[in-house]
C-alpha cells in the first residue's frame, strides 16, 4: 500500500506548483518591474479556475478515466513549463500569466480527477493517512515552487527553474502512467453516476449544506484559508517588496522560516531599510 501513497504525494507534490508560482515568483517579479501593488493584487484573478472547478468537475468525472484526466492534465503542466521556460524574464508579463491561468485550470482538472481517485482506491482506514499526503504534498510543492524558484532563480536563471518544474512533471507523469493503481480506474462508480442522472447539481449542493455541521465547516475553512492567504501572500511578502526586500528576503518567508516582519532584525537584512523605516514613522504620524 506505500506504493499508492506514494503516487498520490507526487501527483499532489506536483499540484502545488501552480500556486507556489503565483503566490511567491509573480508579486516578486511583478514589483521588481514597476507594478504597482494594486496591479499586483489583481493577479489573484488568476486563482479562478480553482472557483469554477465545479463546472467542469462532472465532465472529468463522466467522460474518459481518471488516469486519462491525470495524464493529460499533467502532460498539459509540464508543456506550459517548458513554455515559460522560453519567455524573457520580464519583457513578456501578459504571455506568462495567460500560461500561469491555464496551469491554473489544468491543475483543478488534475484535483478534481486526483481526489475522486483517492476516494476510490483508499479505504476507511486509509483515508487519514492519505489526506496527510495530500495536505503535506500540496503544501510541499507550493513552496518548493514559491521559496524554491525565488532561492535558486538568482543563481540558475529563469528557464532552468521552469526546466526544473518542467522535469517534475515529467517524473509525476510517469509515476501516474506507470502506476498499477490508476490502471484499472474508470469513469466513476456507477451510485455515482445514477445519483447524478436523478438529482440536479444544484441539488446535490443543496442537500450537502443541509448536512448537520457542514455549513459551520465552510466557515472554518473559509476563515483559516483567508487568514492565511493575507497573512502570508499579501501583507508579508507585499510588505517586503515594497520595503525594497526582494528575493533574499522574501524568499526565507516563502520557505517558512520564523522571522519578524520589521527589517530591525539582525537576521533580516533589506536594502531600504532605512527608507522602510522613515516610511512606517511617517505613516504612524498620519494616524
Amino acid at each position: 500500500m506505500s506504493s499508492t501513497y506514494m503516487v498520490l504525494g507526487v501527483l499532489y507534490l506536483v499540484q502545488g506548483f501552480p500556486y507556489g508560482l503565483q503566490s511567491g515568483l509573480l508579486p516578486v517579479l511583478l514589483r521588481s518591474q514597476g507594478l504597482s501593488l494594486s496591479h499586483i493584487g489583481l493577479t489573484r484573478v488568476l486563482y479562478l479556475p480553482w472557483l469554477l472547478k465545479v463546472l467542469w468537475s462532472p465532465l472529468v468525472d463522466g467522460r474518459w478515466s481518471r488516469r486519462t484526466w491525470l495524464l493529460l492534465s499533467t502532460g498539459g503542466l509540464c508543456v506550459c513549463c517548458l513554455c515559460c521556460s522560453v519567455l524573457p524574464p520580464g519583457s513578456a508579463l501578459p504571455a506568462l500569466a495567460w500560461l500561469l491561468l491555464l496551469m491554473h485550470f489544468l491543475s483543478s482538472l488534475q484535483d478534481v480527477a486526483l481526489d475522486a481517485v483517492s476516494v476510490a482506491i483508499l479505504t476507511r482506514e486509509q483515508v487519514g493517512l492519505g489526506n496527510t499526503v495530500q495536505v503535506v504534498g500540496y503544501k510541499l510543492g507550493s513552496v518548493l515552487a514559491g521559496g524554491g524558484s525565488l532561492t535558486l532563480l538568482d543563481g540558475l536563471g529563469w528557464r532552468a527553474i521552469f526546466l526544473m518544474l518542467a522535469a517534475g512533471y515529467m517524473g509525476a507523469l510517469l509515476c501516474a502512467a506507470r502506476a498499477r493503481v490508476l490502471r484499472g480506474e474508470v469513469t466513476g462508480r456507477p451510485r455515482g453516476e445514477d445519483l447524478v442522472k436523478k438529482k440536479s447539481h444544484a441539488e446535490i449542493i443543496w442537500r450537502m449544506f443541509r448536512v448537520p455541521g457542514t455549513l459551520w465547516a465552510a466557515v472554518y475553512v473559509l476563515t483559516y484559508k483567508l487568514g492565511e492567504c493575507i497573512y502570508i501572500c499579501t501583507l508579508c511578502i507585499r510588505a517586503d517588496i515594497q520595503a525594497g526586500c526582494f528575493t533574499s528576503s522574501v524568499q526565507k518567508l516563502l520557505w517558512g522560516f520564523p522571522f519578524r516582519l520589521s527589517p530591525q532584525n539582525t537576521n533580516y537584512s533589506c536594502p531600504n531599510k532605512q527608507a522602510w523605516q522613515l516610511n512606517k514613522n511617517h505613516n504612524l504620524h498620519k494616524v
